[in-house]
C-alpha cells in the first residue's frame, strides 16, 4: 500500500501482461525498457488481448521520441523521463483517479 494505493511490482514486460490478465488495474505504471519486451510493447499487448484496459503512465530515462509518440498513441496519459519527479508522478497520478471511473 502506497499513499492508499494498492500496488504490485513486476520484473519484466512478460511479467506485466501476466499480472494484468489476473488481476483488474485502474492504472499502470511502466518503464519503457524492460527485459523480454519493451513498455510501449507491453501496452500495445495489453490492450489488444485483455478484455479491459487501464490507464497507462510510462517513464523512461531513455526519451526516444517516436517511443513517445507511439506510447501516447496508444492512449498512455503521461510520460516521464528519468530521474522522476515523485510530486509531479503522484500528481500525475492523482489526476487520472480524480477524472474518471476505476474499474475497482
Amino acid at each position: 500500500m502506497f499513499k492508499g494505493f494498492n500496488v504490485h511490482g513486476v520484473p519484466s514486460g512478460f511479467d506485466a501482461l501476466q499480472k494484468c490478465n489476473d488481476h483488474l488495474f485502474d492504472l499502470v505504471i511502466m518503464d519503457v525498457r524492460m527485459p523480454g519486451i519493451s513498455g510501449v510493447e507491453t501496452i500495445r499487448q495489453i490492450k489488444e488481448l485483455l478484455s479491459y484496459c487501464p490507464k497507462f503512465i510510462v517513464m523512461s530515462a531513455f526519451v526516444i521520441e517516436e517511443l513517445k509518440e507511439e506510447a501516447f498513441r496508444l492512449g498512455v496519459v503521461d510520460f516521464f523521463s528519468k530521474p522522476l519527479q515523485i510530486p509531479l508522478l503522484l500528481e500525475s497520478i492523482e489526476k487520472v483517479f480524480s477524472s474518471g471511473r476505476r474499474l475497482a
